[in-house]
């Protein structure tokens, strides 16, 4: 756990969210569901937006009751999962300023988490490629917690782990499931759209910036009040 400075200031946590905030992933994710859905034989264009942010399981469970295909959810997790990373061992990029935003982050003594939707064998992978395991105090995956966004399980089990309480967690995201999630646990939210989700609506409590460049330690004092 993070210690107070000199003054006693202790420096509010930062939480990340990963796929399409720091890694760039949503386009091998769109990929996936587009072998996905052929797989199950079914047409999931119109309706797989309202699963972003989603674990994965909770996202078959959705599509199989709005689209009703006849493999079982198990089945069609085990052909996601084998598809997915397969698709991720091509190579994950960074999201644009992801670096330069973490490494500020924790260079400056803010307590950070990564809290994301996805298995632990895709962050693990994820992280790995763009390099930026090593700063994260708390790493969750979607195997760490029973439910997933937008339940606030996994934000409140990474100020546990953190030792920081919630109204001082500062949550990054790109999705409204994400950011719901966020909100739901008491903490404050940022949200980074991406290509995908920019067009999506996101809750007037989140503050919404238009990439991680505008995420520093000085704009996160700036836009939040902390005693």
């Amino acid at each position: 756990m993070h210690e107070p400075g000199k003054s006693g200031f202790m420096f509010p946590a930062v939480l990340f969210d990963m796929d399409g905030l720091l890694a760039d992933t949503e386009h091998l994710h769109q990929e996936c569901e587009d072998i996905l859905f052929q797989y199950l034989e079914v047409d999931g264009k119109k309706i797989n937006k309202e699963t972003f942010g989603m674990k994965a399981e909770d996202a078959l469970l959705y599509l199989k009751d709005r689209l009703g295909f006849e493999k079982s959810v198990e089945e069609a997790k085990s052909f996601w999962l084998d598809t997915i990373l397969r698709l991720f061992k091509t190579g994950v990029r960074p999201m644009p300023y992801a670096a330069e935003c973490v490494e500020s982050m924790s260079g400056a003594g803010h307590p950070v988490a990564l809290c994301s939707s996805s298995p632990r064998l895709l962050v693990d992978t994820a992280l790995e490629s763009i390099g930026l395991k090593s700063y994260f105090d708390v790493i969750l995956s979607g195997d760490d917690v029973s439910r997933g966004k937008p339940d606030p399980e996994i934000y409140l089990l990474a100020s546990e782990k953190l030792g920081v309480p919630p109204n001082r967690c500062v949550v990054l995201e790109d999705s409204p499931a994400g950011v719901l999630a966020a909100l739901n646990a008491g903490m404050r939210c940022i949200a980074v759209p991406n290509k995908y989700t920019w067009k999506f609506k996101f809750p007037e409590e989140a503050i919404v910036l238009k990439d991680l460049s505008e995420v520093t330690p000085a704009s996160i004092l700036r836009l939040f009040s902390f005693e």
